[in-house]
This record gives structure tokens, C-alpha cells and sequence, in this order.
């Protein structure tokens, strides 16, 4: 489900997706899904750990009420859960500041390469919205983007 945020459509929306890059392997084998060497490809849901891999977050911003947004930060993190009873304790994010206009954006969160031990973890991607004091606001919208396997070659 991609982020839908409507306090009234026709006042304030905020719409988008995110989705799940991976990068280069530096160890034994190729790169699966084969892309071009250097550049984030769409994962194909098994990713080595020597592999980066990023949420990429894309949204944009309308209605007459996005001037209330103004001087508000956006973060977007990812919420990890490790499948089998395991817990992670990584929760990375990046930040934005709102323009205050109707606008696009777009942040991406990255895990670093070696980050996440061998194991299928469930990714959510969270959006939220908070007021330039730093005290969350309340809009707020989630992406479940499915499993992934994490393995070591």
C-alpha cells in the first residue's frame, strides 16, 4: 500500500511510494538482478550482505494548506523486522525540510553494506511529518514493500 495522506483532499494530500535498491556485490559472485556496475537496481528481494541496499522514498505534497507545512521536517525511516523470532535493533532514516509549497520529494535511506546478519526481514517504509520544534505532527503514512532474504555468499 503506497502512502495516502489526506486530511481533506482538496486542502492538504500527501501521496507516494517507496521502494527497495541494491547495490554493487564486491565479493564472489555477479550481480543479481543484473543492472549496470555502480548504479542502485530494483531488488529482487535476495540480496547478499555485501550489497547496499536503500529505500528509495518519492512523495509530493498538495493543496492550498501545504503553506502550514512550511519550516516542518520530513523523516522517513525504515522499520525492520526480523522474521523467526529475531529482533534488529537498526532503524535508519534520513530527513527533509518541507518547502512550505506544493512540492516533490525525494530521500533515500540506505543500510549499509554488512549491516543486517543472514535472515528474511519484513521492510516498512514510514513517512512522517513534524513541526520545525522537532515535536512529531500528525501526519504520518506507511509502505509495507515485503520480505527480504539477506544471505551471505
Amino acid at each position: 500500500m503506497p502512502f495516502e495522506i489526506a486530511i481533506n483532499p482538496t486542502n492538504l494530500s500527501v501521496s507516494g511510494n517507496a521502494y527497495i535498491l541494491e547495490g554493487d556485490s564486491t565479493e564472489d559472485f555477479d550481480r543479481v538482478p543484473v543492472g549496470t556496475i555502480g548504479k542502485l537496481v530494483p531488488t529482487n528481494y535476495s540480496v547478499q550482505r555485501d550489497q547496499e541496499i536503500v529505500v528509495r522514498f518519492m512523495w509530493k505534497t498538495s493543496g492550498i494548506f501545504t503553506a502550514f507545512l512550511g519550516g516542518g521536517k520530513w523523516t522517513c525511516d525504515v522499520l525492520l523486522e526480523q522474521m523467526g523470532g529475531a529482533e534488529t535493533g537498526v532503524n535508519p532514516q534520513a530527513s527533509i525540510g518541507d518547502a512550505g509549497i506544493p512540492n516533490t520529494y525525494t530521500v533515500d535511506v540506505t543500510l549499509n553494506k554488512k549491516t543486517l546478519s543472514e535472515g528474511v526481514y519484513r521492510f516498512i517504509a514510514r513517512l512522517r511529518w513534524s513541526f520545525a520544534s522537532g515535536k512529531p505532527g500528525p501526519i504520518v503514512g506507511f509502505h509495507e514493500l515485503g520480505f527480504v532474504n539477506v544471505y551471505e555468499d
